[in-house]
């Protein structure tokens, strides 16, 4: 990857990481459903003058948005809901190997075994920044962050190489979908939306706009711009530095146990971005 790539890759999650730490108060006030149709109507409208480039075709984007926005967010949200935050973290990594998984089945990028070595060690990082997860209350908030975690993946898979447009307008084309699909989701799934609209404070109304346009506008933009550049397991790895990224915006103070996981992910990820891609499968 080029020196500029790699910064943007690592900017994009210090804006996930900066933009969901101040937008924890939004999370706790809105129902998880209704924020992401707020969120996305304002991507949209920041990102309206994309709108008529859009190239991919309507199905194939509503079905691309449909993973990454309502399903996923309905069985993340939900199993967080029943899961420690040390917990949540580990579970939320599976995204990464499910992404290179379904790069591979979906684009037949197949990853490199270094490439693989790469990211187990991240892997092992994240556990070490993470500590020791307390026990969940059950399997079931656990399976139901796998599956979102899972959705969200193939949707990032399909975005590589099933879509036509670049970055900010691919992000255009996702939010005009989204917006009427996480609203119509939370009208059934959801309640008290118009007394969390209602009952915002205006601090409340400037963080959410914080949250939706570094966390979504600009930060999604950059991202799927990568991911049209590089493979997948090239790309993907990167998601393992959010938890660095979170603690270090969090404002929390670091302990050695998450310095040296720090240390370990930052070995992986050189690892991942250093090798080469492996030759692409012949055709029998």
């Amino acid at each position: 990857m080029k020196p500029i790539d790699v910064t943007i890759a690592i900017a994009v999650q210090i804006l996930w990481a900066v933009g969901f730490t101040l937008g924890k108060p939004v999370v706790a006030h809105f129902p998880p459903l209704l924020m992401m149709a707020m969120v996305y109507g304002v991507t949209a409208l920041c990102l309206a003058r994309y709108i008529p480039r859009i190239a991919t075709p309507f199905w194939r984007l509503f079905l691309l948005t449909s993973l990454i926005a309502p399903i996923q967010a309905y069985f993340i949200f939900s199993g967080l809901k029943g899961l420690p935050a040390s917990t949540a973290i580990l579970v939320l990594q599976t995204q990464a190997p499910f992404t290179v998984l379904f790069g591979w089945l979906i684009l037949g990028e197949r990853p490199s075994l270094l490439r693989l070595g790469g990211m187990t060690i991240s892997l092992i990082g994240v556990a070490i920044v993470a500590g020791a997860p307390e026990a969940a209350s059950s399997w079931w908030p656990l399976l139901l962050v796998g599956i979102g975690s899972a959705c969200w993946s193939a949707g990032q898979a399909a975005a590589r190489g099933k879509v036509l447009d670049e970055g900010p307008t691919l992000t255009a084309g996702i939010a005009l979908n989204a917006t009427p699909q996480a609203l119509i989701a939370s009208i059934f799934l959801e309640h008290g939306q118009i007394e969390a609209i209602t009952s915002a404070s205006l601090s409340l109304w400037a963080l959410f706009l914080v949250f939706a346009i570094g966390g979504f506008v600009l930060a999604y933009s950059l991202w799927y711009g990568l991911l049209r550049r590089y493979r997948v397991d090239q790309v993907i790895p990167f998601t393992l530095l959010m938890p660095i990224a979170g603690v270090v915006s969090g404002g929390e103070s670091v302990s050695l146990m998450e310095l040296l996981g720090g240390i370990v992910i930052l070995i992986g990820l050189s690892v991942v971005i250093w090798s080469k891609s492996p030759p692409p499968l012949r055709a029998s």
